[in-house]
């Protein structure tokens, strides 16, 4: 599976130039509509609507266990997966992760990450690993930022 991890920018740009190649998972805050070219350049998509928060803190709409369990059902089986969210740090990281954990072993999946470019939203790490009931998909995560910020394990 090639799973790849955008900003909305520069998944507009990467799309246009792969024109009906890659499936796109959207993340907009939940006050943003859909981005048109979406539509207009990816295979298929799916469009999620939630803020990157990792608590409840209304207004705001945190992930949530249906949402990061619509990514993983809708996800599985396609080759070619972009995944975006407003800048391509947090959001679209952790869901990448997760979905890659659903077709590797977390300590394979984690090397789709990018350290000083990615930091996984933590919650939607933590609701990808219930819903694969696999905590190696936490382990796995847990490790990566420890080695990261230079803590031991």
């Amino acid at each position: 599976m090639d799973i790849r991890i955008f900003s909305h920018q520069s998944l507009e740009e990467f799309l246009s130039q792969n024109r009906g190649i890659y499936d796109a998972v959207l993340i907009t805050n939940s006050d943003v509509g859909f981005l048109p070219f979406v539509a207009t350049y990816a295979r298929e998509y799916l469009h999620l609507q939630f803020d990157d928060i990792e608590c409840d803190l209304p207004p705001f709409v945190s992930p949530s266990k249906p949402a990061i369990g619509k990514a993983l059902a809708w996800s599985k089986g396609r080759e070619r997966l972009a995944v975006a969210c407003h800048a391509g740090i947090s959001r679209s990281s952790a869901v990448a992760y997760v979905i890659a954990c659903s077709q590797m072993p977390p300590e394979q999946a984690i090397k789709i990450l990018r350290p000083g470019c990615h930091m996984p939203n933590e919650l939607i790490v933590s609701l990808g690993s219930a819903i694969l009931e696999n905590t190696q998909v936490e382990t796995a995560f847990r490790n990566w930022k420890n080695q990261l910020f230079g803590f031991p394990e």
